[in-house]
């Protein structure tokens, strides 16, 4: 644009010029030097931003390059990354309010039997603490419970009695549950426990030498995260819900192999996608036979699920199996 102004004033120099020839044909002495002058500054003028347009088009072309050559190359921080910063959410297509405010407390009553190197609590609103004793408990020896401990980093969890369109997500490490005044201990355990394995596949099953072992077990039923393979059918899933994409199928599938191991091996028997799962945890996480042959389940069995969290489990003997495991 500036280039198109400037050689417009240069022409409209020009043609004045030419309106002030004299009758002789010639430019008096004066006028030829005036104007020669502004021919002249006009002309290092137009030189001088024809040549920083240039530089600038130029440098603009090598930091574009440049970004575009970063972006392109996917490192394996930036898979884990994403996968850290995914926001699991029971409710298939749902946003939920991202600016929650974090309440941190001195958990002095919870010293018993919290490790603060492995679980910590936050509470919104602070308290709720009071209210969340009992829930608290439970939640601290399921994660800290020799079965599970060796599986897991640090756990973070906020509790919140707020009522939205989901009753968790995971994100950044932190498991976040909702409405815990208002839902059922059954409920919210199953639900911790699919929280549980989102962490385990984030931050335990990180990529090794060649590739994330989680990779083992997405390969099964997945095309890429939201994409399922061809040739796949319904009971080759734990739930339909396990059925929204990859991260879902591998968190409601440890969800069942944790409260109706025998129940899952039992439908393994009809589908060998559904074995290929199976052994991916006995083999991978569970290599001491940890809920071999354990059922917890209190409703009968269904051919299929749409939510394995809304099972019912019997959760006292479930901590029972967990305080008892040596």
């Amino acid at each position: 644009m500036g280039l198109l102004c400037l050689r417009y004033l240069h022409e409209k120099m020009k043609k004045s010029l030419r309106l002030k020839i004299l009758s002789n044909g010639e430019l008096s002495d004066s006028l030829q030097y005036s104007s020669l002058i502004h021919l002249l500054n006009l002309s290092s003028i137009y030189s001088m931003v024809s040549n920083l347009i240039r530089i600038f088009i130029a440098a603009s072309i090598f930091i574009i390059a440049g970004i575009f050559l970063r972006d392109s190359i996917i490192t394996d921080k930036q898979i884990q990354t994403a996968k850290d910063q995914l926001w699991v959410t029971h409710e298939a297509e749902l946003y939920i309010l991202e600016n929650i405010e974090h309440w941190s407390v001195d958990h002095e009553t919870n010293t018993a039997f919290l490790s603060a190197s492995k679980l910590q609590f936050f509470y919104n609103p602070i308290s709720l603490e009071l209210q969340t004793t009992e829930l608290v408990a439970d939640l601290s020896s399921i994660v800290l419970s020799p079965v599970i401990e060796s599986k897991i980093t640090q756990v973070w969890i906020e509790l919140n009695d707020e009522i939205i369109d989901v009753r968790w997500k995971m994100k950044s490490g932190t498991v976040h549950l909702y409405n815990v005044n208002n839902i059922q201990q059954n409920e919210i355990i199953g639900v911790f426990i699919h929280e549980l394995a989102h962490h385990i596949d984030i931050y335990t099953l990180t990529k090794k030498v060649f590739q994330d072992p989680s990779n083992n077990f997405y390969q099964v039923s997945w095309e890429n995260t939201n994409t399922i393979k061809s040739g796949q059918k319904i009971k080759d899933f734990v739930s339909w819900y396990a059925m929204s994409n990859k991260y879902e199928d591998f968190a409601e599938s440890l969800t069942y192999y944790v409260f109706a191991n025998e129940e899952m091996r039992e439908k393994s028997k009809n589908s060998f996608s559904l074995k290929q799962k199976y052994e991916f945890f006995e083999k991978t996480l569970f290599k001491w036979n940890e809920f071999k042959q354990t059922n917890f389940s209190l409703d009968s069995q269904k051919r299929y699920y749409w939510d394995i969290t809304k099972k019912w489990f019997d959760i006292e003997k479930f901590l029972d199996y967990l305080e008892k495991y040596i």
